[in-house]
């Protein structure tokens, strides 16, 4: 149970609905999926913390996190799934890790401030 919220072993969230209060979030390790629209519309979220153990990225999963500027992508990320980090302004440059073997369509669609991709 985290912020009131109950998750299965794997899946970590549901559409919470927007939220603006929320800056930051650590995700539990053991969690290997980031469901669809989890946090989209989390205008105020700067940083994400994810876990070794994440696989997945799904569709929209970050979608309008405007302010979201710090997001490490760990090692064994292998999916970033269509729309991912749609609209994440505050993003300027990210790690793809060597494993990722599939980027969906407009993963990084309107990331306007985005200028470095490696």
């Amino acid at each position: 149970m985290m912020g009131g919220y109950d998750f299965n072993q794997f899946e970590f969230g549901f559409h919470f609905g927007e939220d603006s209060s929320v800056t930051t979030w650590v995700i539990p390790d053991g969690k290997t999926v980031i469901a669809t629209e989890a946090f989209k519309g989390f205008t105020g979220l700067e940083s994400i913390t994810l876990p070794e153990s994440i696989r997945e990225i799904h569709d929209s999963a970050f979608r309008n996190c405007r302010s979201l500027c710090s997001v490490m992508l760990p090692d064994g990320l292998r999916m970033i799934r269509p729309e991912a980090f749609k609209g994440c302004e505050g993003l300027t440059s990210i790690k793809i890790p060597h494993g990722v073997w599939e980027i969906s369509y407009g993963a990084f669609e309107n990331c306007t401030n985005l200028t470095s991709v490696t």
